[in-house]
């Protein structure tokens, strides 16, 4: 097992709760059972308020979210585009990864990890307005140019 029973379990916590990327752990039911610091910044929830809740809390693309399911419980990793809700009801565009965790054999839980593309999206989407419009422009003045 590559040596992971070599590490102290006090290793893995410290490694999930200073993560700098969002990310949750749900048991097979896909009940949230622990989310990091980087997670409950991310969400704006309070740790008491997310953990016990369903990983359908923050997802907000059923479709996505099923194909994330088949996936990991099919034993695979998924990663993907995926859209996140927070607290105050803001939609989060980003990456997003998810893995069964696998014991001895049998899957213990899931985890998942999600990085922010809002501004990344944002920044696309003004760049191709400005580039419509650039060449809309650009086409009227040739057209004013050959009448």
């Amino acid at each position: 097992m590559r040596g992971e029973r070599d590490l102290d379990e006090s290793i893995y916590r410290g490694a999930f709760e200073r993560i700098d990327t969002p990310s949750f752990i749900a048991d097979t039911g896909f009940v949230i059972r622990d989310m990091n610091a980087a997670g409950l910044a991310f969400t704006g929830y309070e740790y008491d308020e997310i953990v016990g809740q369903s990983a359908t809390t923050v997802a907000t693309d059923e479709e996505v979210y099923a194909d994330i399911v088949d996936t990991v419980v099919g034993g695979e990793p998924w990663s993907g585009d995926f859209e996140l809700q927070t607290k105050d009801g803001r939609t989060v565009i980003g990456q997003g990864s998810a893995a069964p965790i696998i014991l001895d054999g049998e899957t213990r839980g899931f985890v998942a990890v999600f990085i922010d593309k809002t501004k990344e999206r944002e920044y696309q989407n003004t760049a191709e307005v400005l580039g419509r419009l650039l060449r809309h422009d650009l086409r009227n003045d040739l057209n004013a140019l050959y009448g």
